[in-house]
């Protein structure tokens, strides 16, 4: 959804997202259908569209008030377009004529931004900056210098052994020259970009105000049994250390309104340490900070009142027509004091895998 939204396909291209279940023939060739409510300064907006594989065959965009939904627009596909009163005149005639402009395969949210109509803006903003969405292999692909001060003291307090990390400038060489070529195009001044490049090394670009890019390799700085601080390539860490280093931006930065997005929050991690993290960042949040993480976990651990609220833990229950999402809010048998990992585990929430692996027999060995 993310992706569609701030990156428009060309016009030969088909759209971007389209994800049809596929086994069953009825929606093998059918629309997906995406849709988020999202708060911009205390109003809520429902942002929705549809589409194939070639169209977007429909959105809407809805602002959500105490008594009553406001639809601020409505397009079917190139055929139908309805904006609210709100808009008169100038800009009013500004959207018609966005609209008239959208390719089948682009959505009009996109299209006002790429014309500069303001109409909308911010709707378009919250999924360009308050959405952070971090896979299980992805890198945080940019850090303030305040963030990277905070994130290389954390590692130090959640026992990675690692003393401090630092970046240390080197020769642009270092990096493939098509590699470089490609990411300096889209580099914006004065915002620190890092990337993970041969073989799991972690380099920060930096382009200056004159145009020049700067390229540092990370390392992290141990403690050596003689006292002394030995430095090593960031890239001869464990797994979980350089999983830490992608992770605790999003923790710790100071992104305020921000919803972050992680897939396997746990991958490489101790059960301890991601407890730790979700405790830093919850608190955090209460404190000074309207924040939502959403992530997703095989870590029973995790599974815990003490941590979440019953409506904060969700469990995925795989069904014969795809899979459905269940808050644990809904057992009504779950009591506070409960221990809900042992009754997930005992299957009385679903969520489970059933394993019907025989057990070897004797004659295997034979």
């Amino acid at each position: 959804m993310q992706d569609f939204i701030l990156h428009t396909p060309r016009v030969d291209q088909g759209v971007k997202g389209y994800n049809p279940y596929v086994f069953d023939e009825k929606t093998m060739n059918g629309p997906s259908e995406f849709e988020a409510e999202i708060l911009i300064d205390d109003y809520i907006y429902r942002y929705s569209f549809q589409i194939n594989g070639k169209s977007v065959l429909r959105e809407k965009l809805v602002r959500i008030l105490t008594n009553r939904e406001q639809s601020l627009f409505v397009r079917e596909g190139k055929k139908k377009f309805e904006l609210d009163e709100a808009y008169q005149g100038v800009d009013s005639q500004r959207l018609q004529f966005v609209f008239q402009g959208t390719q089948e395969n682009e959505l009009f949210l996109s299209n006002t931004v790429d014309q500069n109509v303001e109409s909308f803006k911010p709707i378009y903003n919250w999924f360009a900056r308050q959405l952070i969405i971090i896979g299980p292999t992805t890198q945080l692909i940019s850090q303030t210098d305040t963030v990277f001060r905070e994130c290389s003291q954390y590692m130090k307090l959640l026992d990675t052994s690692v003393k401090s990390l630092e970046f240390i400038e080197v020769s642009r060489n270092y990096i493939r020259a098509d590699v470089f070529e490609d990411i300096s195009k889209s580099l914006a001044i004065d915002a620190p970009f890092i990337i993970e490049h041969n073989a799991g090394e972690r380099y920060l670009l930096h382009k200056k105000i004159d145009g020049t890019i700067s390229v540092k390799l990370l390392f992290s700085i141990h403690e050596g049994n003689d006292g002394k601080d030995y430095q090593i390539n960031f890239s001869e860490e464990s797994d979980g250390t350089k999983r830490l280093f992608d992770l605790l931006p999003a923790f710790v930065a100071h992104n305020k309104n921000a919803t972050i997005i992680v897939d396997e929050v746990d991958r490489s991690l101790h059960s301890l340490v991601t407890k730790q993290l979700f405790s830093f960042f919850l608190g955090k949040s209460k404190l000074c900070f309207n924040q939502q993480i959403i992530a997703t976990t095989h870590d029973l651990q995790l599974m815990t009142q003490e941590l979440f609220r019953r409506d904060e833990m969700w469990v995925f229950e795989r069904k014969e027509n795809g899979t459905e999402l269940i808050p644990l809010s809904d057992f009504e048998d779950i009591r506070y004091d409960k221990d809900i990992r042992k009754s997930y585990l005992e299957g009385r929430m679903g969520g489970i895998p059933h394993v019907m692996l025989p057990l070897p027999d004797t004659d295997d060995c034979v």
